[in-house]
């Protein structure tokens, strides 16, 4: 239904609001509020909400949901979602913006969440429920009064149509529930893959539209974050900074297994060692919660556990002899590393590092520890330090937090990604490195500290284009063959999308209903640019408590 600019209610004014719950934890209660006090009335579970809901009952509900505003001169209501999670539906419809509220009006939390009457008490004159117009039947009923007006018989006539339409309405609604019955029942023994495929759909058209990429630039930049982070590394028993083991000014590496060596770590300076540790680096981020958790990439939050690229070439390789796993390590045949064994190098995780010290060991040695790990909203020139709060082991994702006395506005992700397809549109916002930056020159107040310091003001750049493969990690044949296949780039989505790059990693990827479905991880370049993007089912796996199938 459409609903008008925000009604003037021009007799006296209310006494209160009168709110009557349908369904959730709440149904069958009634919630009275005074008029005007407070001048907002806020939806949320959150203790401080004006209206609370249970927090584990009435789980579609966000924290901060959503919010009535009450102007007391002219009189009227409006309201508007939060952010929240799930959206806010007004009779049924889902609210982009303020909406006008007239009494009457049911309000819905999440599509399926608790829902609520809104309602004034005493209703003014212009409030008053609308006037109901005759049926055909009263008004000639009605005439029998009038001389010169339809008859008895005319009547009578008009109540049997009346009565045979009814009869038949009658019929064809018990068709209709039957239908609907057999429906429900096939619904209900269909495999819950394909029921998730039809809550795709659902969800793809629940708006009726397409969000063009303006709309979603607009409505999630504050949601994207730019991230600043540098690390070292440090020995887990001790906490010391670690080295890389230079000899006669000259690196030295071991060769650990047949097609991998790594550099000689030890924990002190010595002959001019040489500390490990890597940055500054920028990427970018999105917020997940409104109390501030964010997704971004593992390279770029826990840069450690990824490849290391900043081995200084050529040094020294040696070969490890030894006669068994907790015998000593011997260094011998040393020899200068050629052009192709530095291959060897190439997928070196520096906290995957086994030979510390000059000793092979099968537990964990070394660690990565931000030296810094700052996030930025666009158009502020303050960062906001985070810390992290889970890695994932087998993608490219990781989850960090920031503490705000606010909240902070989520994106929406989107919650099945059976139907995605190639040909999808997609938009991507982030902060690329080679955009042109924004540098401002802030001015110390500080009695102490007078000195300027020059800050970079973040702003967001939105690409756009589409998906141009769905790769899959590894999968088994139909049919119970006995191969099987596996990529090389993982499980990502391959994207059209040739304008982001270095920078945007661990921005979100929209759909085109402006949901969440990929966190952009990388891009390739040999005769063209392509791009790549972890689907969002592996962020959402750091959001939740995961368990091993047995």
């Amino acid at each position: 239904m459409e609903h008008p600019e925000a009604p003037t209610l021009a007799l006296d004014p209310p006494r209160k609001v009168v709110l009557t719950f349908e369904s959730g934890s709440r149904a069958g209660q009634k919630q009275e509020i005074p008029f005007g006090d407070p001048p907002e009335i806020v939806f949320g579970r959150d203790p401080q909400a004006t209206v609370t809901f249970d927090p584990e009952v009435d789980e579609l509900v966000s924290r901060f949901h959503a919010k009535i505003f009450v102007q007391k001169s002219p009189i009227s209501f409006e309201i508007v979602d939060l952010g929240s999670s799930n959206g806010t539906y007004v009779d049924g419809k889902k609210i982009q913006q303020r909406l006008a509220l007239r009494p009457g009006c049911r309000i819905q939390l999440g599509k399926g969440g608790p829902a609520c009457v809104f309602d004034i008490h005493p209703r003014p004159g212009d409030a008053l429920p609308p006037t109901r117009v005759m049926t055909d039947v009263e008004k000639a009923t009605s005439s029998q009064d009038d001389p010169g007006t339809v008859g008895r018989r005319t009547v009578e006539a008009m109540v049997t149509s009346s009565e045979q339409k009814t009869s038949r309405r009658m019929q064809i609604g018990s068709l209709v529930i039957a239908a609907l019955l057999l429906v429900a029942a096939v619904l209900f023994f269909i495999n819950r893959r394909e029921m998730s495929q039809v809550q795709g759909l659902l969800d793809r058209f629940e708006d009726g539209r397409a969000t063009t990429p303006g709309e979603i630039a607009e409505q999630y930049r504050f949601s994207t974050v730019k991230i600043d982070t540098a690390w070292t590394l440090v020995h887990v028993s001790t906490g010391e900074e670690v080295y890389h083991c230079y000899e006669n000014g000259v690196p030295i590496y071991v060769r650990t297994h047949e097609d991998r060596a790594e550099p000689s770590l030890c924990a002190n300076r010595g002959d001019g060692n040489r500390k490990v540790n890597w940055g500054p680096i920028q990427g970018s981020g999105f917020v997940v919660k409104s109390d501030g958790f964010i997704l971004t990439n593992r390279h770029v939050a826990a840069n450690w556990r990824s490849p290391y690229e900043s081995l200084p070439l050529p040094g020294m390789l040696y070969d490890l002899e030894r006669e068994n796993l907790d015998s000593p390590i011997e260094l011998a045949n040393g020899r200068t590393l050629d052009e192709d064994e530095r291959s060897l190098l190439q997928h070196w995780v520096p906290s995957q590092s086994i030979f510390f010290d000059g000793g092979q060991s099968v537990n964990k040695v070394v660690e990565g520890r931000p030296i810094f790990l700052d996030v930025t909203f666009p158009e502020s020139p303050l960062p906001i330090p985070a810390r992290i709060v889970r890695v994932s082991d087998s993608h490219d994702v990781a989850l960090i937090k920031i503490d705000l006395p606010n909240d902070v506005k989520p994106v929406e992700l989107r919650r099945d990604s059976s139907d995605i397809k190639v040909g999808d549109a997609v938009s991507v916002l982030g902060y690329p490195a080679v955009s042109p930056k924004t540098i401002v020159g802030i001015s110390q107040l500080d009695a102490l500290n007078r000195s300027t310091q020059q800050r970079e003001i973040p702003d967001t750049t939105l690409s756009t284009g589409s998906i141009g493969r769905l790769i899959k990690g590894n999968a088994n044949p139909s049919g119970g063959g006995s191969f099987a296949y596996w990529s090389t780039a993982g499980e990502v989505y391959q994207l059209t999308v040739n304008s982001a790059g270095r920078g945007n990693s661990g921005g979100p990827v929209f759909d085109d209903r402006g949901r969440v479905i990929g966190i952009f991880t990388y891009m390739a370049r040999q005769d063209v640019i392509v791009t790549f993007a972890v689907p969002i089912e592996f962020g959402r796996e750091l959001m939740d408590i995961s368990r091993v199938t047995r």
